[in-house]
């Protein structure tokens, strides 16, 4: 039964453009858009599009291959802000878990509590929510709206690798109330986990496996992204 979920998913795909965030057929839209509502350090980003994560005051967690230009304006919580610097991973290669760079504004991002990464490295069975901003299709249908609100959505990790996680598209009766799924173009999108120290970034999407949405471990670069942001506030290249 998840294997016929999961190919009712890729024809929803298959009939959505890029930057899709899909639902279950069965749970009023205003839930996923409240869940989103709650996580305020996901940041859409436009040209190239793409999501972003706050993980400090002045940087921004978003895909390599889709990392914005040094000395692009961007508009973040309704403010206006440059792009300071990229420093991308220096095995940063798209479609992967290292396609990762992290962006350096030029000024802090007012507002938004950035939201830390994840050290713990037992994340297969978490629950995590998810969030996007695109358009939106229930999963296995091929309608959908081209809104570009955010939406957030919870599913279980069930896959872990050292540098992933994969969140598979679950039969309705094994799903959570709010399952969604992401579609190729909205690589970035962070997951978050709630543990008993607080909210913490658990990953972010970098493309789909057969059955499954995959994402980046944050536990497994909390030391790659500790080095870039500390060297930034000592002024270090």
């Amino acid at each position: 039964m998840i294997r016929s979920c999961f190919l009712a998913f890729c024809a929803a795909c298959a009939a959505c453009p890029a930057t899709a965030v899909l639902i279950r057929p069965d749970r009023d839209d205003a839930e996923y858009l409240e869940l989103a509502s709650r996580y305020t350090a996901s940041i859409a980003l436009t040209a190239p599009a793409s999501e972003a994560v706050l993980v400090a005051p002045r940087w921004l967690l978003v895909p390599a291959s889709r990392a914005p230009a040094v000395g692009k304006p961007l508009e973040i919580a309704g403010k206006s802000n440059v792009v300071a610097r990229v420093v991308t991973h220096p095995d940063a290669k798209p479609q992967t878990p290292t396609d990762l760079a992290l962006v350096q504004l030029a000024r802090p991002v007012e507002g938004v509590k950035p939201i830390a990464p994840s050290r713990k490295d037992d994340e297969a069975g978490n629950a995590v929510v998810f969030v996007a901003h695109g358009m939106t299709g229930t999963i296995g249908k091929a309608g959908r709206r081209e809104d570009f609100r955010g939406r957030g959505a919870i599913n279980t990790i069930d896959g872990v690798t050292p540098q992933a996680f994969e969140l598979r598209i679950k039969a309705a009766d094994d799903a959570s109330d709010l399952q969604g799924a992401l579609v190729p173009g909205e690589e970035g999108a962070a997951a978050y986990v709630e543990t008993d120290a607080g909210l913490f970034l658990a990953g972010i999407y970098f493309g789909d496996g057969r059955e499954s949405n995959r994402f980046s471990r944050a536990s497994a670069f909390a030391g790659w992204l500790d080095s870039v942001i500390a060297a930034g506030a000592t002024g270090s290249p």
